[in-house]
């Protein structure tokens, strides 16, 4: 058997192995599933033969092919945006939930932070091939680091924008890591199309404006966009559990057009203590998060799944967001110590 190519610059110590090993087998409910030989080819003969050969095979790689997303992002953000002042409020709790006011400045300090200071986000976990009419299977792992800070909305690039509106700019960095050994990989085989994968690093930034009683705004992008029809009438941005010690707050992404990638959806919890929302004397708290998807396998032209094709892919990853950098998951620091150009360290 050939062994997957991987960069030496791109493997994970054995302590971020050992971590993420723990996390992923946690998540799926299967404690064992990556430990042992014996777990292993029973790994394996979930596929054909020929196909858990080809996973495990490196080869030439593909050429680059465009990507077919409806929301193809920028690579980075403009750098200038460090230098705008930063978005800062005294309204750190405590708060009322059921009042909108209280509950979109509860929504910022949950999700990024009120007192003008980087936000890190870090997730890691699986992403599962689901061809259809056949049983899905691991297929790729995922870690991911990014960074982001908040800013008075711009009236020059949102309409009609209010005092309690604020731009988020956000940086983001993705690899992939093969599932068996958790080493990152830079190309690998899809058992499903026989092809090889470009796994190169993903890169992207995000910067647009959430806005107090009103659907996020993505400036370039149409505001229909994200529009979520079932919540229209009520300019809902967002969800939210009161679980008691916990609050916990949900976005549903299902706000894409109707066409060739649906169905799709993704969808991310934001658990914070309501202590620490609570507390009028903390302008930033620590959060996990827990994010899910399931989409097109050819909506992201590195699979090679060919458009139309109905196999899907669904992702499952779990992380944090933090303003303190020590809180970085050992698999996503990875990122931070090969990528430090991606990221602002002040």
């Amino acid at each position: 058997m050939v062994d997957i190519h991987i960069p030496r610059a791109l493997e994970l110590d054995n302590d971020a192995q050992k971590a993420m090993k723990s996390s992923l087998d946690a998540m799926v409910g299967r404690r064992q599933m990556l430990g042992g030989a014996g777990v292993l080819a029973a790994g394996l003969a979930m596929m054909s033969a020929p196909d858990a050969r080809a996973m495990t095979q490196s080869g030439k790689k593909q050429k680059k092919k465009a990507q077919v997303s409806e929301h193809a992002r920028a690579e980075s953000i403009d750098p200038a945006s460090y230098e705008l002042p930063r978005f800062i409020s005294d309204k750190t709790g405590p708060y009322d939930l059921d009042d909108p006011l209280d509950q979109h400045y509860a929504w910022l300090k949950a999700n990024h932070n009120l007192g003008g200071y980087i936000d890190w986000y870090a997730q890691f976990g699986w992403i599962m091939l689901c061809p259809p009419g056949e049983a899905p299977y691991p297929f790729l792992g995922r870690i991911s680091l990014g960074q982001s800070h908040l800013t008075p909305a711009d009236p020059s690039i949102i309409p009609d924008v209010g005092p309690h509106d604020v731009m988020s700019y956000a940086t983001f960095t993705t690899m992939h890591v093969d599932v068996r050994t958790l080493n990152v990989v830079d190309e690998i085989r899809n058992p499903y199309t026989g092809e090889y994968m470009d796994l190169s690093p993903i890169k992207y930034a995000d910067s647009l404006a959430t806005r107090f009683q009103k659907s996020i705004l993505v400036p370039g992008v149409d505001p229909k966009f994200y529009e979520q029809p079932w919540d229209r009438e009520n300019n809902f941005n967002q969800h939210f559990y009161d679980a008691g010690e916990d609050i916990a707050y949900t976005v549903l992404g299902a706000a894409q057009k109707p066409g060739p990638m649906q169905p799709r959806l993704d969808t991310a919890f934001w658990n914070v203590k309501r202590k620490d929302l609570m507390d009028p004397r903390k302008k930033a708290i620590d959060c996990v998060r827990n994010y899910a998807a399931v989409f097109k396998a050819s909506e992201y032209a590195f699979t090679t799944v060919p458009m139309g094709d109905e196999t899907q892919m669904f992702v499952q990853t779990q992380g944090m967001r933090s303003v303190n950098s020590a809180l970085i998951p050992k698999p996503c620091r990875y990122l931070m110590n090969n990528f430090p150009e991606r990221y602002k360290f002040v």
